[in-house]
C-alpha cells in the first residue's frame, strides 16, 4: 500500500520537544503546559522557560535541565549547563500504561515516573508527527469503501 503519511523524510518546520536524556522519551511537545501561582512553563526555541505571566520575565530558562524531589510536591530543577536552579511545585515525568495495559491501576493511581535528567531537542517533522489525524481518516476512508458508503462532508 501507498501512503503518503508514511514516509520517514522531512517535509515542512520542526519539532521542539523535551526529552528524557538517555532514553529519549518524550515528556513534552512545543507549548505553554503548565500555569499556576503567577507563572507559565513554556517550552519554544529557547529552551524550557518558566515565565511571570504579567510581566513575561523569565525566572529559568535550560536545554538541559536536571530534576530532583525535595518533598512530595516541590522540584529542583537546574540548567545543567549554567547550574542555574528553579524551585517548583511542577513535575517533569512520563506517564505510562500499567504492564496490564491500562493507563491507572484499580486503586486509580497512574504510572507516573520523574524524569531525572531531560533535553530541549528540535527535530525536522515528519509525516508520521500527523499519524493522530491521519489515521483515523484513513480507518473511515476504508470503511467507506469496503461497504460502499461513500464519506459525505457538510
Amino acid at each position: 500500500m501507498n501512503c503518503v503519511f508514511c514516509a520517514k523524510e522531512p517535509i515542512w518546520g520542526f519539532v521542539i520537544e523535551l526529552v528524557e536524556d538517555g532514553t529519549e522519551e518524550l515528556i513534552k511537545s512545543e507549548s505553554s503546559f503548565a500555569f499556576g501561582s503567577g507563572q507559565s512553563v513554556v517550552l519554544n526555541e529557547q529552551g524550557l522557560l518558566v515565565m511571570e505571566d504579567e510581566s513575561a520575565k523569565i525566572l529559568f530558562a535550560a536545554r538541559r535541565i536536571g530534576q530532583i524531589a525535595l518533598d512530595e510536591k516541590r522540584r529542583r530543577w537546574t540548567n545543567l549547563d549554567s547550574g542555574e536552579s528553579f524551585e517548583t511545585e511542577w513535575d517533569l515525568s512520563i506517564r505510562s500504561p500499567w504492564p496490564d495495559g491500562k493507563w491507572q491501576n484499580e486503586a486509580g493511581k497512574s504510572n507516573i515516573r520523574l524524569v531525572e535528567t531531560a533535553r530541549w531537542r528540535k527535530r525536522p517533522m515528519t509525516p508520521l508527527d500527523l499519524d493522530y489525524i491521519s489515521a483515523p481518516l484513513t480507518r473511515l476512508f476504508e470503511a467507506s469503501v469496503a461497504i460502499g458508503n461513500p464519506v459525505i462532508w457538510t
